[in-house]
């Protein structure tokens, strides 16, 4: 969950009626395979790649990769704009409501989208902001790719190629994201957009069993 809602950036469950937001994130409902794996993978970066300390959570969802990080050592702080969800903070990505490196690191996973690039581009300076030291992003790419699996007894073999964007594609979820990757914002302009607000990308992963999913591990350089 991402910006502050408005008429024009309104909250992704705006249509739900109030009594429904929780029930949205419902784990027999919200946590779909897919959505199992881009937790593994936000938690396995956030392992791999910092130091155990506090962590700020954007987007607080069904709540289980706070749970996971606090199973590894992090001391984690969720933050949503929805009040429903009984988050720790009340907040949206592009206005965050704490002072100035606040947290260790971040994890904002599938939260940009939800609001208008420009409005994204204010948030990865807040993320900025707010950490001390790095943290991971990830967001919905329409870039165009192909997977060649081998799988064997004795060897597993996985090509992930990349194809040509020529033409930028629409929001695979339109009700819900402003933008994705190649579909009203370029790769190359969001890795500038990183790059402007002041971090390093210390490393991209395209699952190829998620391929709907770009992440980014970035590090501040101030």
């Amino acid at each position: 969950m991402a910006g502050a809602p408005s008429e024009s950036n309104p909250s992704p469950t705006a249509d739900l009626p109030q009594d429904s937001v929780a029930s949205h994130f419902r784990p027999s409902q919200y946590l779909t395979p897919r959505r199992m794996q881009s937790i593994g993978w936000q938690v396995y970066l956030a392992a791999k790649y910092f130091t155990r300390g506090t962590i700020l959570e954007v987007g607080v969802g069904a709540r289980l990769p706070a749970q996971l990080l606090r199973e590894e050592g992090w001391q984690v702080t969720g933050m949503d704009i929805e009040p429903q969800l009984k988050p720790d903070i009340v907040g949206s990505v592009d206005r965050i409501p704490v002072a100035d490196a606040s947290f260790d690191c971040f994890v904002c996973c599938q939260v940009l989208e939800h609001v208008p690039w420009s409005n994204a581009q204010t948030a990865l300076r807040e993320l900025h902001r707010i950490c001390r030291r790095g943290g991971i992003i990830s967001v919905p790419t329409c870039a165009r790719a192909m997977v060649i699996s081998y799988f064997g007894p004795k060897r597993r073999k996985t090509v992930l190629l990349h194809g040509l964007n020529l033409v930028q594609a629409k929001p695979r979820t339109p009700k819900e994201h402003h933008w994705e990757l190649e579909a009203g914002v370029r790769t190359s302009a969001f890795r500038r957009a990183v790059a402007a607000a002041g971090f390093r990308i210390i490393r991209e992963v395209r699952p190829s069993a998620l391929l709907y999913h770009h992440f980014m591990v970035v590090e501040k350089k101030t």
